[in-house]
Formats: structure tokens, sequence, C-alpha cells
């Protein structure tokens, strides 16, 4: 799950948005996890990785906090101890329901975080007209262009020197207060509201000094 059109994704926010139970042998599973880890699972994701259609199960948690939890400290790979363990209880629970519409042998286990997604797909949801018009109130005659993408937006000035100019005034906070309502009426599960949208001042002395004037290799 890494962007808002991943079915991933699409699943578990339907499941949050109706508040809806999860079907077996999820809910099982669920309930599982939640009394052994403490943790808000908001779906259980089951597919089959290509070219070998190895089963896998990604585990999709609230927050990134709860998937860090199981990565490990030193190398930040999941933790395999967790990984088999939940491998296992699904396995069990399966066979003990007799769900043969689920392959568990080499059942990968994976975990993903819910809000960072959502918090890209209500930035994104800000249209180009809306970023044209915030320029047009700012008034500044010294900002080039206002670029969104992923979870944070991009005030770009024309020259490096002006980047520095308004990051001492202070500006980046006024401008980060006149943004957010572009965002919130697409926060649909209050996670902006919580936690602005990242804000950053470029130039585009930069963009076309050192990414030769390219979206693709600037956002890379």
């Amino acid at each position: 799950m890494i962007l808002p059109s991943d079915n991933d994704y699409q699943e578990a926010k339907h499941l949050k948005r109706n508040n809806s139970a999860l079907q077996p042998p999820f809910r099982e599973l669920a309930a599982w996890l939640s009394a052994e880890y403490r943790i808000n699972v908001i779906n259980l994701y089951y597919d089959k990785i290509i070219p070998d259609k190895r089963p896998r199960l990604t585990v999709i948690l609230e927050s990134n906090s709860d998937e860090r939890r199981f990565r490990d400290s030193e190398l930040g790979n999941y933790n395999r101890i967790d990984q088999d363990r939940i491998g296992r209880r699904f396995s069990k629970i399966v066979a003990e329901r007799q769900d043969d519409r689920f392959n568990t042998d080499g059942l990968l286990v994976i975990f993903a975080a819910f809000e960072p997604v959502a918090r890209v797909e209500a930035n994104e949801s800000v249209t180009e007209a809306e970023l044209e018009s915030l320029k047009l109130r700012l008034n500044n005659k010294d900002l080039w262009k206002i670029s969104r993408l992923f979870g944070g937006v991009t005030f770009f000035f024309f020259t490096d020197a002006q980047v520095k100019k308004y990051e001492a005034a202070g500006l980046r906070e006024r401008y980060a207060q006149e943004y957010a309502p572009l965002v919130e009426p697409h926060d649909e599960f209050g996670y902006i509201s919580k936690r602005n949208v990242a804000v950053y001042f470029d130039s585009k002395e930069n963009f076309d000094a050192n990414y030769s004037g390219n979206w693709y290799h600037y956002y890379k």
C-alpha cells in the first residue's frame, strides 16, 4: 500500500469510512492481533505476488508508529518472529474453518500504515486551479509556482536568495496557514487536522540548475 489508487488502500478506506466489520477469517485474526499486540487493525488484505503467486497477507494498521513496531530496530526489516507467528495463526484459523479460499503455504506477512496514504490522498486532491487561486491571493511577485505532491506542498520562489529572505521573515508559517483550508475538505479521517501538511520553500533557480526543470527528476 503506497498510493491512494492501490486496491488494499481502497478496500481499507471503504471499511474505515463505513465502520464495517471484517469478514471471517480476517475477523478472527484481527481480534487476535489486537489482543496480542494492542494495535488498531483496519484491514487484512490477502493477495498473491506475481510472478510465482506466493500468498501474501498485509496487516493494515492505523499509523506509522504501529507499523514500525513490527520492524527490526537495527536493520529496519520486518521482524521475522512476528511475521512467522502471525502467519501461523492465520494458517490455523483457515484450517479450523476449512476455508479453501486461502492458500497459506509459504505465506508472506507484511505490514502497512493507513494514515500516510490517506494524508497523501487528501493533499493530492487539491486541484491546480486551487493552487493558482492561492498564488493570486498571496500576491507575492517573487512567488513562481506552488506545487503539491505526496504529503507536502512546495512554494517556489524565483531565486535562492528569495527563499532565504522569506524563510528568515517567517513566511513559511503564514503560507502553511493559507494552504491548510485547501486540504481540509478532503481530510476525510481528520489526519491533516492533527498534523498539517509539510510545507517547503524552494526556488526555480534550484529547479532549473539541479533538476533541468524536470518535475519527474525533482520528485524522484
